[in-house]
């Protein structure tokens, strides 16, 4: 519980990757050099990092990789950048170093992924050498690939297999307009929204990312707002969105905001205001005191 002298922000500011904030949408095993194309669903701020190999998975649900016998690399979003939600870019396997204006791709000149018979893996870790990944974030079993899901990858959203030398999401008739949970139901739907066609161009995409919409906030309370103190208790906070959505974990903070008059008050965009006595979002006109809830993403 907490009182409205005090600020509660839900979790630590981080900027960790969850599973399906990037998925991948199409790959070539047979080219010179073999490739594969991610999508960002949410905005990569500087000093991301990830991993990506072609290890193996050895049963469903698994947190570990039976070896790093293969190859793994690094993506790491530059200082003072940042990958907007939507972005597409396609990314080599078996080439140089690539050193983007937004982002730098280690070397994998000595890699390659085996024809109709691989999988990617798209994880965060302490170490690039871990073989145990703190989450995993995509995975792909291609073809005739025996690998398995991930832990915390579910077949369909976050983890696909798809089939053939090449292919890719369809670059027309499919969705690229939504959630990140309507965008990644659509790419893990590989049997009616991918093609044996080898990627093109990052640009061949075009997607936008639409943050679901806030539908409902209850706020339960141990004491009402209009005590003598204007003190209150809060037991429990339930916010409902129009879609499924995977929380950051810095996604929101309330904020005391006291009393104050109406023209005191300015919300941005992204916030709600929350109360007196029940609870309820004020949309029209605003109460003398309250609390401010600031959603992330």
């Amino acid at each position: 519980p907490g009182d409205d002298d005090t600020e509660i922000t839900v979790n630590a500011s981080t900027s960790n990757l969850t599973a399906g904030d990037v998925a991948v949408i199409g790959y070539n095993t047979n080219a010179t050099p073999d490739s594969f194309v991610i999508v960002t669903l949410r905005t990569l701020p500087a000093g991301t990092v990830f991993y990506v190999n072609d290890n193996e998975i050895a049963a469903d649900g698994g947190g570990s990789f039976t070896d790093l016998g293969e190859f793994e690399a690094s993506f790491t979003v530059k200082a003072s950048q940042s990958i907007a939600a939507g972005t597409v870019i396609s990314l080599p396997w078996g080439s140089g170093a690539v050193d983007a204006t937004e982002y730098v791709w280690s070397a994998t000149s000595s890699a390659g992924f085996g024809n109709n018979n691989e999988e990617i893996y798209l994880y965060s870790a302490a170490s690039i050498t871990d073989t145990t990944p703190t989450a995993f974030i995509y995975g792909v079993a291609i073809g005739s690939s025996t690998s398995s899901r991930a832990s915390g990858l579910a077949l369909g959203t976050t983890f696909i297999k798809p089939s053939g030398t090449a292919a890719r999401y369809k670059t027309s008739g499919a969705t690229y307009s939504g959630s990140p949970h309507q965008l990644r139901t659509a790419i893990g739907d590989t049997t009616n929204n991918w093609e044996g066609v080898a990627p093109g161009n990052a640009s061949d995409w075009t997607f936008t990312v639409q943050a679901p919409t806030l539908t409902s906030v209850t706020l339960n309370t141990a004491d009402g707002f209009n005590n003598a103190n204007q003190r209150s208790m809060i037991t429990s906070l339930v916010v409902t969105f129009s879609a499924p959505v995977l929380l950051a974990a810095d996604a929101f903070t309330i904020r005391n905001i006291g009393l104050l008059t109406v023209s005191d008050i300015t919300l941005a965009s992204g916030q709600i205001l929350v109360g007196p006595l029940d609870g309820s979002v004020q949309c029209g006109d605003l109460p003398a005191h309250g609390l401010r809830i600031e959603l992330g993403h």
